[in-house]
């Protein structure tokens, strides 16, 4: 009994840490979406875009001062480096606040929002602790504590929502968000300094040098995911003003945070689809796209069919008008499921070179794409983004034809079956307020994928069951 107790123990222990770090990633994605619903129903729309502009901007300066910073401390074996990393890291925090202090100074010029320029500050303060948290994390994950790393952000992303909840009801506005904002840092930066013990300070260029690309390298590919989502905020405000950049990021954040949550698990499945298996066959690379899409398709089909009692149920009537876009932003994330399982399946194959190449393809397309759209409604920034998932699943599906055949890679013919019953089901079932109506299309088409599951896809559904019950270890 006691060896086999022994063994019990780790799995136990890998379960939790598994659970913290699993949280940790959702936590961000779920805090988001809570400040922007505690803004939609506080603020107006004008007000809230002015915000979400706002914060697009100091988002490069957040960019820049985390600068990779963990990436170089986790390749830093020795810890040698480490207190000079930390050191730049922090020039880098206090760098930005003039940068911050000029654009808090400029905003009455650019903007008539009530209290934009205290919270161009107070978001730039925000920013000074982020690069030495990163160093710390880094730290944290480097001695193999991921769990200790994920505590401190699911307690600095509760304080932040529950501080911009108390600050909007007291009427602060926009400088709700803000403070909220540098709670979140303050938090965040001393848990995770006082979880690493590691706050040793030298500045050694010699020793920090090597890491020095590293930073570089994992900035640039952050700055092209940077174009996708701040790029096109600012591109809808410049085009369409700050009530549709609110209406848009509404509508983006939902999308974002389900996607998360699905696009995780799915990358979770993807990977562990090829442990020590090697190279994927194409009979496993289908099996895995299958798999995939019958996992996916439901959540975010089903979040574009109930956009509209969604956003009214959360966010209330006055914001209606993010609900079509909801339902278009929906149907890209389920486009770009195939570039989710490129890496595994590259990876496995020894073929990961095109990556980098695919990212930066689909970002610069999608901010193109958001730029020659913008002029034409936000229903038409959000059909580029469409194109733009598009056009990364095409490019994805060529860059797997020598792994796998395309056409086997596409959704089966019983799971678009599947999908056109809940399209025409769903529609059926709006009855009654918004809040009704959401319950009453969630648990249809939750009985329907899983009468589908049952009938068409027997395995998988044993699978999922035997899952679910199975004891914990």
């Amino acid at each position: 009994m006691a060896p086999e107790a022994a063994r019990a123990a780790p799995r136990r222990s890998a379960l939790r840490v598994g659970g913290w770090v699993v949280a940790a990633r959702v936590a961000p994605q779920a805090s988001g979406l809570v400040l922007l619903v505690l803004g939609g129903r506080a603020l107006a729309p004008e007000t809230l875009g002015s915000f979400v502009l706002a914060f697009a901007a100091i988002e490069l300066l957040r960019l820049l001062v985390r600068a990779g910073w963990r990436e170089a401390v986790l390749l830093d074996l020795t810890g040698e480096a480490t207190p000079t990393i930390l050191a730049v890291a922090l020039a880098a925090g206090l760098a930005a606040q003039p940068v911050a202090l000029a654009a808090a100074l400029a905003a009455p010029h650019l903007s008539a929002t009530p209290g934009l320029a205290p919270a161009l500050a107070l978001l730039g303060l925000s920013v000074l602790p982020l690069g030495a948290a990163a160093v710390w994390e880094g730290t944290l994950l480097r001695d193999g504590a991921p769990d200790r790393a994920a505590r401190p952000l699911l307690a600095a992303e509760i304080v932040q929502s529950a501080a911009a909840a108390l600050l909007l009801t007291l009427g602060w506005g926009i400088l709700a968000l803000a403070a909220a904002r540098v709670l979140r840092a303050a938090v965040l930066a001393a848990g995770l300094a006082h979880a690493s013990g590691a706050c040793a300070l030298a500045f050694d260029l010699g020793r920090a040098r090597p890491l020095l690309p590293v930073s570089g390298h994992v900035t640039l590919a952050s700055l092209a995911g940077l174009a996708g989502t701040s790029g096109a905020d600012i591109v809808v405000g410049f085009v369409l003003g700050p009530a549709a950049v609110a209406l848009y990021r509404i509508a983006a954040r939902i999308a974002g945070a389900v996607a998360e949550v699905v696009t995780e698990t799915t990358r979770v499945f993807a990977w562990s689809a090829l442990a020590g298996r090697g190279p994927l066959s194409p009979d496993a690379v289908a099996t895995l796209f299958d798999r995939a899409f019958v996992l996916t398709v439901p959540v975010f089909a089903g979040l574009a069919l109930t956009a509209h009692p969604l956003v009214e149920t959360v966010l209330g009537p006055t914001w209606g008008g993010a609900a079509p876009i909801l339902a278009w932003l929906a149907l890209a994330r389920l486009l770009a499921v195939p570039v989710t399982l490129a890496a595994p399946v590259l990876a496995s194959h020894g073929r990961t070179r095109a990556l980098p190449r695919l990212a930066g393809l689909l970002a610069a397309t999608g901010l193109v794409a958001t730029l020659a759209a913008g002029r034409h409604g936000l229903t038409a920034v959000a059909l580029a983004q469409v194109g733009t998932a598009g056009l990364g699943a095409a490019a994805t599906l060529f860059l797997l034809r020598p792994i796998a055949p395309p056409a086997r890679l596409l959704p089966a013919a019983s799971t678009i079956a599947a999908t056109a019953a809940m399209a025409l089901a769903l529609p059926l079932a709006a009855t009654g307020p918004a809040p009704a109506t959401l319950a009453l299309q969630v648990a249809t088409g939750a009985a329907l994928w899983a009468g589908f599951l049952r009938l068409c896809r027997p395995d998988l559904a044993a699978e999922l069951l035997r899952t679910a019950g199975a004891p914990t270890p």
